[in-house]
């Protein structure tokens, strides 16, 4: 894939499409195509625009009308940078496509063709060296084809030629062109060359879509004019340009040994998932001119900070006074207890824990074993070599062979030498490569003690009888709590079958599995609505900057956090019923207490009890073998806890303990 696009959009301006209101619609597409680009924010992605149609001809293969490319005009929009032929898409750009005049003259798409192709050409290669630059080429065609174009098998020949040699992709978005996709004509739905136009527009048509359908398919499209608009106003991801992270060796046994004595796979690491980035914001001066056009102007509006340091110290008579100290004496300090502990640079350096750049195979593992909380991170594809075909046949055995055993490998992944190594899993991805999940260390893994909500789901609603654990040696675990009181949440006006058919209902009624339409959750589809909203509004305070307001919520913005309209209609009613079998109350916040008030002791929560004293009583228990349960009463708290031997139960909970 290329780091590079260049693009030149070939826009039909002339007289048919001026009168019918096809030239809006196409500048239109053309409009939103643009914003993406400029939202993108590739440095290497260049545009171009070529006007047919025009009534003056401005382009670099015009000279005299006869010789032909006449009524074609390059339309740059920035003549600051007229010696670029194709430039960076900006909103200077974008505004100016309001501006491009309606025409009554009518131009040759075939001679627009052949001059964007010189474009391209020109600008995909090095002015000092000559050589061609590595750029993916494209050409957008916007017409309705009632031009006339001379139509000789020579140019035709040459031009679709030009275009296979330099790997550029044509893509014709067309006005009122006819379908031919009935089912009367589907047989000839594909097959161009069997198809008898009727009319000269429905032969040019036929004619441009040849350029789409070469003998290189991916480099060939076309698009009805509703299917362009609709397919550049939905929502699309942020292109990214892969990049690898890593290129080494999988590795299994002792490199001590030699290589020999190892398994080694050359292989490169992708990012496959990221957290998307919102854009980056500098501080500017309010007070500058925020429409000045210069680019020294421009600098002046940002704002710059720096940061002084000063330590406490003693003036010459003993007072004290803040000292400035350069950011070279600084030294870095860790935090041991209520000390600080200085370290230097060589004791920063020393400390390091030094490795190399590696993903070495520690052990394999069932992926039953893996569970789905440790999964830490972003995920990575792990490809063999792209560049090693032996590579290539060791890793898809190696990963095929992962699929087959139901497994994982446990590695050891280390980006870049002396940085901190990482533990997880590579398995088995359906497309022949590896994902790597990272994994936590024990230092990682976080231990939470809830007390068991199962009193929930008691027969009956008024119950006092909880379960509970608490803090306790395994085979102490076990209580039950009874209280005088309704827990707090319980807080159901039915019985407990009514209510689990109330929730078991409403979780089928929006379950997406029973959906017509099984694609209805795709991560592909659903889109970030935070950084799709954010761009939308950074896009129209740029294009109304003396405007106070900001765009409402977009519709389709909105879709994403809310549920689907026709699953949500029909979980109405259940969702209802679930409601009233619930009486949810919303909490009001509490004050913030200040002075004595905040000091006062909170009331005793079922985790708060103490555990020295129902750990007596468990000494108690065990002391006298005839007592089969031993009540510890709080009168204070109005809590009664008593102790029972439930052996079989403490399998349970052990998970909890872990």
């Amino acid at each position: 894939m290329a780091s590079k696009e260049a693009t030149v959009f070939v826009v039909d301006v002339g007289e048919s499409m001026s009168s019918s209101g096809d030239k809006a619609k196409a500048l239109t597409i053309l409009s939103n195509i643009i914003q993406k680009k400029i939202i993108a924010g590739r440095k290497g992605d260049h545009v171009g625009l070529l006007l047919v149609g025009t009534n003056e001809s401005n382009n670099r293969l015009f000279s005299t009308p006869e010789e032909g490319y006449g009524n074609i005009t390059e339309y740059f929009y920035s003549q600051s940078q007229d010696s670029d032929i194709l430039q960076m898409p900006s909103l200077e750009f974008y505004k100016e496509l309001e501006n491009i005049p309606s025409n009554s003259s009518n131009g040759d798409m075939l001679d627009g063709i052949i001059v964007a192709i010189q474009m391209l050409q020109q600008h995909c290669v090095s002015a000092s060296t000559g050589k061609p630059l590595k750029f993916a080429k494209k050409i957008y065609l916007f017409t309705d084809a009632k031009s006339d174009i001379e139509k000789d098998d020579e140019s035709t020949n040459s031009t679709i030629a030009q275009l296979d040699m330099n790997d550029i992709k044509v893509v014709l978005c067309g006005f009122q062109f006819k379908s031919y996709d009935d089912e009367d004509e589907e047989e000839n739905a594909f097959d161009l060359e069997k198809i008898i136009p009727e009319t000269p527009k429905e032969e040019n048509e036929l004619y441009l879509r040849k350029f789409c359908s070469r003998k290189k398919e991916e480099l060939g499209l076309y698009f009805d004019s509703d299917e362009a608009l609709m397919a550049v106003q939905q929502m699309e991801a942020k292109q990214v340009r892969p990049v690898t992270l890593f290129r080494g060796s999988l590795t299994y046994g002792d490199t001590t040994l030699g290589d020999k004595e190892i398994l080694s796979i050359p292989i490169w690491v992708y990012s496959k998932t990221a957290p998307v980035s919102l854009p980056t914001a500098k501080k500017l001066s309010k007070f500058s001119d925020s429409n000045t056009e210069s680019e020294t102007k421009r600098h002046s509006e940002i704002v710059y900070s720096e940061r002084n340091y000063k330590y406490i110290g003693d003036d010459e008579i003993g007072d004290t006074k803040l000292n400035a100290i350069n950011p070279t004496d600084l030294i870095r300090a860790y935090k041991y207890g209520k000390s600080y502990v200085p370290f230097s640079a060589e004791d920063e350096e020393a400390s390091k824990l030094r490795t190399e750049k590696s993903m070495k195979i520690i052990k394999f593992a069932s992926l039953s074993s893996i569970s789905r909380e440790f999964s830490m991170g972003k995920v990575l594809a792990v490809v063999p070599d792209q560049e090693n075909t032996l590579a290539g046949h060791q890793f898809s055995a190696f990963i095929h062979a992962l699929r087959e055993k139901d497994a994982a490998a446990i590695v050891q992944y280390v980006s870049r030498t002396d940085t901190s190594p990482k533990i997880g899993a590579l398995m088995y991805h359906k497309k022949g490569y590896g994902f790597f999940v990272q994994l936590p260390y024990a230092d990682d893994v976080r231990y939470y003690n809830f007390p068991p909500i199962d009193f929930l789901t008691l027969p009956k609603i008024n119950s006092k009888s909880y379960q509970m654990s608490a803090i306790l040696p395994p085979e102490r675990r076990l209580m039950s709590v009874e209280s005088s009181r309704k827990h707090p949440l319980d807080t159901r006006t039915t019985d407990r079958e009514v209510a689990l058919q109330l929730v078991d209902g409403f979780i089928d009624a929006m379950d997406l599995r029973n959906a017509e339409d099984e694609h209805l959750f795709m991560p592909k589809r659903v889109f970030n609505p935070t950084y799709q909203h954010m761009y939308n509004q950074i896009f129209f305070r740029a294009l109304h900057a003396n405007d106070g307001s900001l765009l409402p919520l977009d519709p389709e913005v909105r879709a994403l956090v809310e549920p689907l309209v026709d699953m949500a209609e029909n979980a109405e009613h259940i969702a209802k019923k679930l409601k009233s079998a619930f009486d949810c109350k919303q909490v009001p916040p509490k004050a913030v207490k200040k002075g004595k008030e905040k000091s006062k002791a909170a009331p005793v929560q079922w985790s708060q009890l103490d555990l020295d004293r129902i750990d007596d009583i468990f000494d108690t228990q065990t002391d006298n073998k005839d007592s089969q349960a031993v009540k510890l009463e709080d009168t204070k708290n109005d809590v009664v806890v008593s102790v029972k031997e439930e052996p079989e139960k403490l399998d349970a909970l052990d998970f909890l303990f872990d």
